[in-house]
């Protein structure tokens, strides 16, 4: 059985100087991709990052959250 067929699926998006940006895969996926993608904001290389699930709906913080130096 495919491990997509019963994890959820997320679609992690950003914009860079390149262009916009899409990856899709499980939640180990993106909390694999997120500190790469952090970095690159920290440094301002990319922007308009986004996490989206299944339906669509923005769940950025959750797998952001624990990154972000600035969080209270």
């Amino acid at each position: 059985m495919d491990r997509r067929s019963w994890n959820h699926v997320f679609t992690i998006r950003w914009d860079d100087l390149a262009g916009e940006h899409h990856v899709s895969g499980t939640s180990r996926d993106i909390h694999q991709l997120a500190p790469v993608v952090h970095r690159r904001g920290e440094a301002e290389e990319v922007w308009n990052v986004a996490v989206l699930n299944e339906t669509g709906s923005d769940v950025t913080a959750r797998f952001f959250a624990y990154l972000d130096n600035a969080a209270s």
